[in-house]
């Protein structure tokens, strides 16, 4: 009797080891926050100097489970936070970034619900079509441009990977508050080309709509990568006549133990207010350079300078205000 509870007690030591082995849970994040000056062109021309968030921190969690026969279930959570207060950046939502779970098949694909990326900003936004990955005050950020970035009650479905290719496809349900949203992407990654496409609408409110589309791209030489995306929103406002663009390139070059990097960007919006005016349109220009230099594989230190114009107008289009400044950032990074 013994010996047949010892071997049950294996069995049950080796099952929970199997069960281990096919399941996880992780815990990840980013912290990065450096010393800034910049003014705040939408007020003035005039330095500000101040500890800050020099990228948009988080935490989250990853969770995957194989259910077996090439099946498996996936969840994924994560959090914005100010390094700098210790306050979560949206005061509502707390997992602001990511909410879903969905199920993953190796040979028919994925699909997920709950708070998703939209398309335009998986192939946009993300890390991979961007020199600086998004992060420090020198990146191009606001890449998606007036396309919504995430869409709350959402479904996606994206296919396998034949060759390189994947491709797309879902919404969001507005459930009484807006429209619902519908959108479409395909990529293709092989060797050192990345390109990414998408389109959606969105659902602004009950009675207007705004379509974008728009694209990504990401080149690695031997020598230095090229980088760039663009996306063009139309629709825009309760009268539908609003448009706008966002325009980005990029370069990232390999340069003693890290990398130097440079990012331009040019925002143009028209009648965003109505058709009649010009009283909402804002355009602006960002360039920037900067160093990335790894202490570690997750410690490291990013230098940039940049030199930003802001334009607005009045309701004729005559322009309301013209503003320029430089500025520069010291931050510290660090991954867990």
């Amino acid at each position: 009797m013994t010996r047949q509870l010892l071997v049950g007690l294996g069995l049950l030591a080796a099952a929970s080891l199997t069960h281990a082995q096919t399941s996880s849970v992780s815990i990840y994040g980013m912290l990065d926050i450096g010393m800034r000056h910049l003014p705040d062109l939408a007020v003035s021309e005039d330095g500000i100097t101040r500890v800050d968030d020099a990228s948009r921190s988080r935490m989250g969690y990853r969770i995957k489970e194989d259910l077996g026969g090439g099946l498996s279930a996936f969840a994924r959570l994560e959090h914005s936070l100010r390094v700098d207060t210790g306050q979560q950046r949206d005061p509502v939502k707390y997992f602001d970034d990511k909410s879903w779970v969905g199920l993953d098949h190796v040979a028919y694909g994925n699909i997920a619900l709950g708070r998703l990326r939209s398309p335009i900003d998986e192939m946009t936004s993300g890390s991979r079509f961007e020199a600086f990955e998004g992060f420090s005050l020198a990146a191009a950020v606001g890449r998606a441009g007036r396309s919504d970035d995430a869409w709350d009650n959402g479904v996606y479905y994206i296919t396998p990977s034949f060759n390189g290719f994947r491709a797309g496809v879902g919404g969001r349900f507005g459930e009484g508050t807006a429209h619902n949203a519908r959108g479409v992407h395909a990529e293709y990654t092989k060797g050192p080309l990345d390109i990414g496409l998408a389109w959606q609408v969105d659902g602004e409110t009950l009675s207007s709509t705004k379509t974008s589309w728009g694209g990504g791209m990401s080149w690695r030489f031997s020598a230095f990568s090229l980088f760039g995306t663009y996306v063009r929103t139309s629709d825009i406002g309760a009268t539908n006549a609003g448009k706008a663009y966002t325009a980005t390139l990029g370069v990232r070059v390999p340069a003693g133990p890290g990398e130097f990097r440079a990012a331009a960007r040019k925002v143009d919006n028209d009648r965003i207010a109505g058709r009649t005016s010009h009283a909402g349109d804002v355009d602006t220009t960002h360039i920037g350079i900067g160093y990335h230099y790894p202490m570690s594989k997750r410690t490291s230190i990013n230098a940039s300078l940049v030199r930003q114009t802001r334009k607005t107008f009045a309701a004729s289009g005559a322009t309301a205000t013209d503003r320029q400044g430089i500025g520069s950032e010291l931050a510290l990074r660090v991954y867990f």
